[in-house]
């Protein structure tokens, strides 16, 4: 990621009520690597981001710089899928880049985009139909049993 959010994140860090070394923890990174983040000195990546928004953090906000009164991204194309959360979407998105990562292939951002809320729909639409919701653990078997949608739009 490519973006300067440091001024946000430190933002968001005290609307949470939280210390650097807290709110590192919170997250798995380091300290430095928290004021590095706050800084714009490193960009925080996928797991970071998932992290802080476990922990509460708008990661909404920190990606757009638009606070929302739902703690729930809503991206076009999702308006129906209120259950499509920044954690997941940010799960997603960690599988997918680290498919296309061990697969040596190459996606655009914008079509990785798309196959992202593809991605997330799919499992909105399976806890649906289960009528419950799943687990960080039966989404990554889910997503891995979607690899050939992700074989067919990397293509």
């Amino acid at each position: 990621m490519n973006f300067p959010i440091g001024a946000r994140l430190k933002e968001e860090r005290n609307r949470l009520g939280l210390t650097q070394e807290e709110f590192a923890r919170l997250s798995g990174a380091t300290r430095r690597t928290q004021t590095n983040y706050e800084n714009d000195s490193r960009s925080p990546d996928a797991d970071y981001l998932s992290a802080i928004a476990k922990a509460g953090a708008d990661v909404g906000y920190l990606l757009t710089g638009v606070r929302s009164n739902k703690p729930n991204i809503q991206a076009k194309g999702l308006e129906d899928y209120p259950e499509v959360g920044a954690a997941l979407v940010l799960d997603v998105m960690q599988f997918v880049d680290t498919w296309l990562y061990e697969s040596e292939l190459k996606m655009p951002p914008p079509k990785k985009a798309e196959m992202v809320k593809l991605l997330c729909k799919m499992l909105v639409r399976r806890d649906r139909e289960r009528g419950q919701m799943s687990n960080l653990e039966e989404n990554s078997a889910r997503l891995g049993e979607y690899v050939d949608v992700l074989k067919t739009a990397s293509t």
